[in-house]
């Protein structure tokens, strides 16, 4: 290692040459020669996934070192040690300046340290970092200290986004907005239907630069943009009608002057054909053409076989059309910057509104974005050189390691640059590290040029306390080679040919794709293998185009597969690498029905499996039994899965049968009864979601096995009713639009094709790589760009949002911002296909298009780049580098965990085997036994609650669903009571018509309280019935006579008196 005074190390390094070994193993450095250091290095990256990855190898490392000194660890197992890490080894020991003993000794205490300190190992996302510092400092920062972070900034857009639209019809101005989008989007041939629109516009309010602009916007209100849209339109009309009028007093200069229009140069080809359509359709579409400027700037107005006379009359006017020629282009190129001024203006004025309706729904929620940490940090970094929210950090944190470099965002570089610039200020190692060819990210912020200009700071804000910064960084700045003393040449991962191909196809796309600015990234492509890592495949195939290419590629895939299978390569060190998830989800479809065992991110979705799907019908159909496509799909789902004499057509007839003969609100339950399932939707429909879906799971036997998928699904269905409204219909709203996207997660052991996305595969290696449909174009879809208003069209209005597109900005002042843009698309195709081709460890196979013309796919890119190698040949499809072997990649380390697997998904009705008494005296009288103390207390509550023979049903049907008796109890109850309603003596006590009391308080005028089981009111005397359990008493014939005698003396009627004793058979004595 080169000594240095330099401690602002940046390690720029290609892909699989050992980036996250080397941050390990310069974090192993500080803290080999400090141990208490752990606790003042801060290492951030992006993804929760490479922190794991990070702390799990430091940690690693450490055990291994440790070992070295441990008796336990055998003589053997150290020499294999020291033979695979040597050169790491001799690095820390010099470093540290211990031997290895002490190395061991020194490892084992930090390790120890940081397991018994573990919230101070200080590895993780940036996010995260962030997230703690405004936590810490949220009252300084005006911000409720209870906040939540709301990772789904999606689902409150677009609640903002509903917000707004309901406002359609009461807000004036609100609703012109609205109307004028709509137009806007109908005069461009696009759906009237603007809520999607607004949907993925909105997300704009999470970009940076957005944010940073609309903080312009504070005092403007939708009047303003009304008034500038008016304002705008009327002067795009006027310079419409003012290019006209000079268009057609040219075309009448001519036709004075006796001018053939055919006369001219190129005839009404040219300057006459130009003027023309100005003078007929105005100046949209109309552009001069290179006829038209041979003709002006060239003074080429007529051809050389012209009559003399024509040629003299051309010239007697060609100056009044020159100068009228040359008024009427800045008016095209107005009347364009006015449609794609006012054409922002509509969506913009929409998107100052749904921010406002964001922040009132987050302070409601007491919500905050991700996005908001880093705009927070910022405006304190602005206003004050070192934020005192940074004054802790400062104190606590020494040394700053930052991974994945170039996905950093503009703010969250500048809002670390005042602790790095603390670091710097003390003399302390500071670390970056990164690969500016993968950099894939820049939809989310991801800003690869930062790399590209260090130590420059890029978009640097204009104060001075940057600048100063910006001079510590040129002051301390080193290049890993320099600080090392090697260059960072050698790919670790793939074998020999893959890094030649690479090296040669990257090499040459650099000088025929990049723009000079952005070639610098792909300066230091060239790479070597490791010494005795030969051999490696590289294959390429060009498919003609046409309808059936996308089931051509698919077989080419199962083909290479079924050729791998042949060479005993196993299924999981294959990986499917697709640009976007469509292409993933279908060739994942294909190999599946083939027989192929995958995994991906479609296959993994909940909502991939049947079983999911039925549950989810299931509890739409219960919400909406209107709901036709819910039914449908269980009928077919039951049709298919359980057996019955129905096909498919029979049970929908019988359906719609049962449905037109309008007898239930929910058809389906006589289908239901039809497979022996005993559901009754009603009774669903109240019941607690979790619980409603557990029971299904049970009835329909879904329990019976281990299914993930149902687990898994279990799990969100508890995740949901523990954060959401624990309602039906929020459910199947939630489901729609995010559950039905969770995925399952599998062992990485699990032996299947891997298929994925580009963006998913960063970082990883596999040993054979396909990567199919291999036809990126530089893409722009939806891509925007600030520009401030300098123009005086519209003053009230600060700066707009440009759509980006060749054609809407073609003749306008901001042609160059497209320029621009597919310059920067152009590096993100070729990030992509680095980040797709440097993947793979042994083979790789790319399936792209062959393209007759050269254009700027990456399909056309490859087969420029065979014709510069001279091996291109229209004749043949494929192309092969290097020889096809048998996989030799070793197994890497797996944890030695294993999965265990549940046979079955453990669920029982809990309410069937809890049975909650609502009534104290049901289990507290005291003068049976348990069994017939229950028993004989359940009758009694239920004859003294039913007037008429019929309650009795209603009354048992009550308690059950109070859960004071059970089902079978329910049951063994009903024919008890029929059982004594047989007896016509008892029954009369029961008949219908007669006024009648239960458990009617009566007050003395003693004071004391009497209350008989049953009261009858008959004309000419009362009745009084009480019931007994058990034996006979003597003081319940006294308790009786006191009834009577109380009702007698009320009404001056006599009292019959009756005790009932509620044996097997009623014993019914009439008391005397």
């Amino acid at each position: 290692m080169v000594h240095s005074t330099k401690n602002f190390i940046i390690y720029k390094a290609s892909a699989g040459s050992g980036k996250t070994y080397t941050l390990v193993k310069e974090y192993l450095k500080l803290v080999l020669t400090d141990p208490s250091k752990y606790r003042h290095i801060l290492a951030v990256t992006f993804t929760n996934k490479a922190a794991y990855e990070m702390k799990s190898r430091i940690m690693s490392s450490l055990k291994m070192l440790s070992g070295l000194g441990e008796d336990t660890v055998t003589e053997d197992e150290k020499k294999s040690v020291r033979k695979k890490n040597g050169a790491l080894i001799s690095e820390l020991c010099a470093s540290s300046g211990l031997d290895e003993k002490g190395l061991a000794a020194r490892s084992g205490s930090i390790l120890h340290k940081i397991l018994h300190n573990y919230s101070d190992f200080a590895i993780s996302t940036i996010d995260s970092f962030v997230q703690k510092i405004i936590r810490t400092f949220a009252y300084d920062l005006k911000i409720s200290q209870n906040f939540e972070v709301e990772l789904d900034s999606d689902r409150v857009l677009s609640e903002a986004v509903d917000v707004l639209i309901s406002y359609a019809g009461s807000d004036d101005q609100i609703t012109r907005m609205l109307i004028g989008f709509i137009e806007q989007k109908m005069d461009d041939g696009q759906n009237w239907d603007i809520s999607q629109d607004l949907k993925t516009f909105s997300r704009q309010l999470l970009k940076e630069d957005t944010q940073k602009f609309l903080h312009l916007f504070g005092d403007v209100k939708l009047a303003n943009f009304s008034k500038a849209i008016s304002g705008i339109s009327a002067r795009r009309a006027a310079t419409d009608n003012n290019a006209r009028k000079l268009a057609g007093a040219v075309l009448k200069l001519i036709e004075d002057n006796d001018i053939n229009p055919k006369s001219f140069y190129q005839g009404m080809r040219g300057i006459p054909g130009f003027f023309t359509k100005v003078s007929q359709n105005g100046l949209a579409g109309s552009s001069p053409n290179s006829y038209c400027n041979s003709a002006i700037q060239e003074d080429m107005w007529y051809s050389k076989t012209q009559p003399e006379n024509e040629k003299n009359k051309i010239d007697g006017v060609k100056d009044q059309i020159a100068e009228a020629y040359n008024a009427i282009i800045p008016m095209i190129r107005e009347f364009r910057d006015l449609a794609v001024i006012v054409k922002s203006l509509y969506p913009l004025s929409l998107l100052n509104q749904i921010e406002k309706e964001t922040e009132a729904l987050k302070s409601d929620a007491n919500l905050i974005f991700i996005s908001d940490f880093y705009r927070k940090i910022h405006e304190q970094l602005l206003g004050e050189p070192v934020p005192f929210i940074y004054q802790r950090a400062g104190e606590k944190y020494a040394h700053y390691f930052i991974d994945e470099f170039q996905d950093t965002s503009v703010l969250q570089f500048q809002n670390m640059l005042p602790l790095i610039e603390n670091a710097l200020a003390s003399g302390n190692k500071n670390l970056i590290v990164g690969d500016g060819k993968q950099a894939i990210y820049r939809w989310r912020d991801g800003e690869v040029m930062q790399f590209a200009t260090l130590p420059a700071i890029y978009k640097k804000p204009a104060l001075p306390h940057f600048n100063e910064i910006e001079n510590a960084l040129s002051r301390n700045i080193i290049y890993y080679d320099e600080y090392s003393g090697h260059i960072p040449d050698v790919n670790y991962r793939s074998k020999a040919e893959i890094i030649n191909f690479n090296n040669n196809l990257f090499n040459f796309l650099a000088g025929e794709v990049l723009a000079d600015e952005k070639r610098s990234i792909y300066l230091d492509t060239i790479q070597k293998p490791r010494p005795g890592n030969d051999g490696g495949y590289v294959r390429l195939k060009f498919f003609e185009a046409g309808p059936d290419y996308a089931d051509r590629q698919h077989a080419e895939i199962f083909e290479i597969i079924s050729r791998l299978i042949s060479l005993n390569t196993p299924l999981k060190d294959i990986a499917v690498i697709c640009r976007v998830n469509r292409q993933a989800a279908a060739i994942a479809s294909f190999l599946l029905q083939k027989g192929v065992d995958v995994v991906s991110s479609e296959s993994l979705l909940l909502s991939s499996s049947p079983k999911v799907n039925f549950i989810v019908s299931l509890l739409r159909y219960v919400d909406n039994p209107a709901d036709e496509l819910a039914a449908a799909y269980i009928l077919n789902f039951l049709q298919h899965n359980y057996p019955a004499d129905y096909d498919l057509n029979a049970l929908i007839a019988q359906y719609q049968s049962v449905k037109s003969a309008g007898k239930s609100k929910y058809p389906l339950n006589e289908i239901f009864a039809i497979f022996q399932k005993d559901i009754e939707c009603v009774k669903m429909s109240g019941t607690p979601l979790f619980d409603l879906v557990e029971s299904l799971v049970r009835t329909f036997g879904f329990h019976h096995q281990s299914d993930p998928f149902m687990v898994y699904f279990l799990d969100a269905i508890s995740e949901f009713v523990s954060t959401k409204t624990p309602c039906l219909p929020d459910f199947i709203a939630w489901w729609d639009e995010k559950g039905a996207t969770r995925s399952i997660v599998v062992p990485e052991q699990l032996n299947a094709v891997k298929i994925m996305t580009i963006h998913k595969a960063k970082g990883l290696e596999f040993p054979v790589v396909i990567y199919p449909f291999a036809d990126e174009m530089p893409g722009s879809k939806g891509a925007s760009a600030w520009v401030m208003n300098s123009f005086d069209y519209c003053p009230e209005i600060p700066a707009f949002p440009i759509a980006i597109s060749a054609k809407g900005l073609e003749g306008s002042s901001f042609s160059d911002y497209f320029e621009q843009e597919q310059s920067l698309a152009r590096l993100d195709m070729m990030n992509i296909c680095y980040v797709a081709l440097t993947r793979p460890e042994e083979q790789l196979y790319v399936l792209t298009k062959k393209y007759k013309e050269n254009g700027h796919s990456f399909g056309s890119l490859l087969k420029k780049y065979l014709m510069h190698r001279e091996l291109w040949s229209e004749e043949n499809d494929v192309y092969e580098f290097g020889s096809i072997a048998a996989v030799t990649t070793k197994e890497k380390h797996t944890s030695k965990g294993q999965t265990v697997v549940p046979e079955n998904i453990l669920s029982s009705d809990w309410a069937a085997r809890m049975l909650i008494r609502h009534d104290s005296t049901v289990l507290w009288a005291d003068d049976e036994t348990a069994t017939t103390r229950g028993w004989g207390n359940i009758i009694h509550k239920i004859l003294s609650e039913i007037k008429q023979a019929e309650d009795a049903i209603g009354v048992t049907t009550g308690m059950l669903l109070e859960g004071i008796i059970s089902q079978a109890d329910a049951e063994k109850i009903t024919k008890y009571i029929e059982q004594l309603m047989a007896n016509p003596h008892f029954k009369s006590f029961f008949e219908p018509g007669l006024p009648v009391l239960t458990e009617a308080e009566i007050l003395t005028p003693g004071n004391k309280v009497y209350r008989p089981d049953r009261i009858l009111f008959e004309k000419d005397k009362n009745v009084v019935v009480d019931f007994k359990t058990g034996v006979q008493k003597d003081d319940h014939k006294t308790q009786i006579d006191n009834y009577a005698a109380i009702l007698t003396e009320i009404n001056n009627k006599p009292t019959e008196k009756f005790l009932i004793y509620l044996h097997e058979e009623p014993l019914i004595i009439k008391v005397d």
